[in-house]
């Protein structure tokens, strides 16, 4: 939605949310090129410990290497293009808490003992992606162990989250950019909460049915937050007024007087982080 005084902006054609080759483009286009958060380092704590991701709908290693460094990879054999890691995972992660009480695990899908080895024709490879052996390949005739790593995926970590960047081959020419240019002002504006020291405690995972320009549409504005969150305008006034337009979210959006948390009661009995402002501690950040 735009203010009172410009225009509407015009929604997209039907085709640029049903058409699987515009969101083919996309993908290339726009997802390759970018940062994407994809868990927490805490979840591969040990080398070895590696997490099978679907990125974008590619299939990626995360691992932690002897070094303790992370790397990542595509999930791909360099010989005849086996999977590395096959889709059926050993320690399948679960993303959210099952019907029948099963509590979510949190950590790694599985461990590499020795190396990365390929259950096709035994190639091995080590942690940090180099072809360490071939059976039965001697090199020479074209065939060098240092030319066949793994294809890499960039790798970065903010704030304890780990986030991967597939390629930049759609880059226009221009440098690719950095997480930290990508999160912008976000970086500062949240400098005073300690993320690197927190860990998970829940995760709630679900699949929206949408393409994702609409969840993003609807993230993005608040002109639904009066007649579809009653209960979050009714601790947060300001999301319902003006069709939630001029919100300062530099500064944080205040809630009602005598709350402070996306609560029910808008309160709670913890403590909030040590450092944080007054603002911080009394406003909606986002």
């Amino acid at each position: 939605m735009s203010s009172p005084n410009s225009p509407l902006e015009p929604t997209l054609l039907r085709e640029y949310y049903f058409s699987p080759e515009i969101f083919g483009q996309e993908k290339e286009r726009i997802f390759f090129g970018q940062w994407m958060c994809v868990g927490r380092e805490e979840e591969v704590p040990n080398p070895g410990d590696y997490l099978l991701l679907d990125v974008v709908g590619e299939s990626v290693i995360l691992v932690r290497t002897r070094e303790g460094k992370l790397a990542a990879h595509y999930n791909v054999c360099r010989h005849r293009g086996s999977q590395l890691v096959l889709g059926v995972d050993p320690k399948p992660r679960r993303w959210a808490e099952k019907a029948t009480g099963d509590k979510p695990t949190f950590g790694p899908s599985g461990s590499f003992t020795s190396g990365i080895k390929c259950p096709y024709h035994s190639w091995t490879y080590e942690l940090s992606g180099a072809l360490r052996t071939a059976p039965f390949l001697d090199e020479g005739s074209g065939f060098r162990k240092d030319q066949l790593p793994l294809y890499p995926v960039e790798v970065d970590v903010w704030g304890g989250f780990v986030f991967l960047r597939l390629g930049t081959a759609h880059s226009g020419g221009k440098s690719p950019e950095s997480l930290a240019s990508q999160l912008g002002g976000a970086v500062d504006r949240i400098k005073r909460y300690p993320l690197a020291e927190l860990r998970i405690a829940r995760r709630i995972g679900y699949e929206v049915e949408a393409n994702w320009k609409v969840i993003l549409e609807n993230y993005n504005e608040c002109y639904h937050c009066g007649g579809v969150h009653p209960e979050l305008c009714k601790v947060v006034p300001a999301f319902k007024q003006k069709g939630g337009m001029d919100l300062d979210w530099d500064r944080g959006v205040p809630h009602r007087e005598g709350a402070w948390t996306f609560t029910m009661s808008g309160t709670t009995n913890r403590k909030p982080f040590a450092g944080l402002n007054e603002d911080e501690q009394t406003a909606a950040q986002g």
